[in-house]
């Protein structure tokens, strides 16, 4: 209908606005993310979605399945810069790393951090749930880097 029309459009323009910002950051070098919450990673970044035989833009994030509860913490150090209950997202955090760089966390239980507040690599977040349009509990981790999206595998670690 109409009104989840204008909501889906609102909420992509906030998010994007999120995207598009660029704060300066004192890291010298890229940060060294660790895994936001324990699992396996399904739904791989960039894989073709369909819906109803029709095709829709690629997958934009990892999706790790995970029982509903479980901690999800700050993959790197950053600013929380908005949460939100969204239509398809569900319970969703972004924090800004620095430089253009920007985590989301989607489908959360439970948001434990507040926009503004400034969050140390390990610390808690949220936890894992099924808001949002979703066929079971999992954390949908996605990243931009200059409101381009990005995988996040390729700041870890380690892939394992």
């Amino acid at each position: 209908n109409q009104s989840q029309l204008d909501r889906y459009a609102q909420e992509a323009k906030e998010q994007n606005d999120v995207y598009s910002s660029f704060t300066q950051s004192s890291w010298q070098a890229l940060p060294k993310f660790i895994r936001p919450t324990s699992g396996k990673f399904t739904n791989s970044f960039g894989r073709k979605r369909f819906f109803n035989g029709e095709e829709r833009a690629p997958h934009s994030g990892l999706d790790i399945p995970a029982p509903i509860g479980q901690k999800v913490v700050a993959p790197a150090d950053g600013v929380v810069v908005q949460t939100g209950h969204y239509f398809f997202n569900g319970q969703t955090v972004l924090i800004d790393h620095g430089q253009g760089l920007i985590s989301m966390f989607c489908h959360l239980s439970e948001i434990k951090v507040e926009k503004g507040q400034h969050i140390r690599q390990g610390e808690t977040l949220g936890l894992v749930g099924k808001t949002g349009r979703v066929t079971g509990p999992h954390l949908h981790w996605g990243m931009s880097l200059n409101n381009a999206r990005v995988d996040p595998q390729l700041f870890l670690t380690t892939t394992h």
